[in-house]
């Protein structure tokens, strides 16, 4: 009987609500909540709670600044931001990444930046673990969600040489989940900041 229920609940909604826009690799999610990762199934695709405040991200030379879920254009992102910033205590280390949970059709997210013990919102002066990487989605699999956000870390992370072995490579980019990393680092499971872009394959 609650098995008919929830399907009943589900054909109900809009179709872009239950199926992120189309997008073919999402898990079926009904986008319940007032926030906009919760809007979209960030929570709880990635992680399982909202972001403290907005993460300030903004691309150059486009001018380009993210607003929890703009669409963007591969071009317009290619690069790493120029601007990533948030409410940071300079006394503190904090994480910074970016994952695309749309990237396979198991939800298995692509680790897409990481960088770890960044002093305050300094990103400079952080210790990189996974180079940047832009939009390149698959054609035909619909807007990805790209997903920016900040940690605020227990303490210095060691980078030791089994740490760094596991970004050493692109193939350590799939399966990456940013939720397993922040509990092995003692993160808090909130996000300081966060911040979303959405861009598809426009490719002819």
């Amino acid at each position: 009987m609650n098995a008919i229920v929830c399907l009943l609940f589900l054909t109900t909604l809009p179709f872009d609500a239950v199926h992120g826009e189309n997008h073919v690799n999402q898990v079926p999610c009904p986008g319940l909540g007032d926030h906009p990762f919760e809007k979209v199934c960030i929570i709880p695709d990635l992680i399982s709670q909202a972001p403290e405040e907005i993460l300030k991200i903004q691309f150059l030379p486009s001018g380009l600044t993210l607003d929890n879920g703009n669409k963007v254009t591969s071009e317009e992102v290619k690069n790493a931001p120029a601007v990533v910033q948030w409410t940071a205590d300079n006394s503190t280390l904090y994480t910074l990444s970016k994952s695309d949970p749309d990237a396979t059709p198991n939800r298995a997210p692509l680790n897409h930046w990481l960088i770890v013990n960044i002093p305050g919102n300094d990103v400079s002066r952080g210790d990189l673990l996974m180079p940047y990487r832009g939009a390149h989605p698959p054609k035909g699999s619909g807007f990805h969600r790209y997903v920016f956000m900040v940690f605020k870390q227990a303490g210095q992370i060691e980078l030791t040489k089994e740490l760094q072995a596991k970004f050493l490579l692109e193939t350590n980019r799939p399966k990456f989940e940013i939720r397993n990393f922040a509990a092995e680092h003692n993160f808090s499971p909130r996000p300081v900041a966060g911040n979303f872009y959405r861009a598809q394959n426009t490719d002819s």
